[in-house]
Formats: C-alpha cells, sequence, structure tokens
C-alpha cells in the first residue's frame, strides 16, 4: 500500500505506467497525485500528454494550460502542437 499523503509516489508510479504505455493507469495515479497536491504542475503535465494520446485532446489541452498557468511554460509549446493536429 502506498504512503496515500505523497503525491510524488502517485506521480512517479504514474510515470512508470506512462513509460510502459498504461495510459489508463497513469492518468488515475496523476489524478491522485494531483488530488493530494493540486499545485503539481508536472503532474498536470504528464496527465495531459498521457489524456491526449488516449484520444481526450481537449482534456489533454486543459491539463497542459493548467500546467503552464504553474509555470511549466513547456505545456504551452505542446498544446500548439496539438491543435495543429487533427
Amino acid at each position: 500500500r502506498l504512503n496515500s499523503n505523497n503525491a510524488y509516489i502517485y506521480y512517479n508510479r504514474g510515470n512508470l505506467h506512462a513509460g510502459r504505455n498504461e495510459l489508463s493507469k497513469a492518468i488515475d495515479d496523476y489524478t491522485i497525485a494531483l488530488k493530494i497536491d493540486n499545485r503539481l504542475a508536472e503532474a498536470y503535465y504528464n496527465r495531459g500528454i498521457a489524456r491526449a494520446k488516449s484520444g481526450n485532446k481537449q482534456a489533454g489541452i486543459q491539463d497542459l494550460s493548467k500546467a503552464g498557468e504553474l509555470g511549466l511554460y513547456d505545456a504551452y509549446s505542446v498544446i500548439k502542437r496539438l491543435n495543429k493536429t487533427k
């Protein structure tokens, strides 16, 4: 059982899932991390990418936008690329 108070544990496990292309599990872990710490820009960024790859481009863009608002400005270039794709 994971320490339920540490957002980074869920964030890191989400990264492991994403690396294995287990996007649904990754999204779930990033979501838990964000429930613990809603200022974790990296979790919004990675969840946004996972959502976009899963076919939910609009939700992905929303997460990436939030990551940008929190200071992870690279998210804006990803949003631009997503907006160019159909």
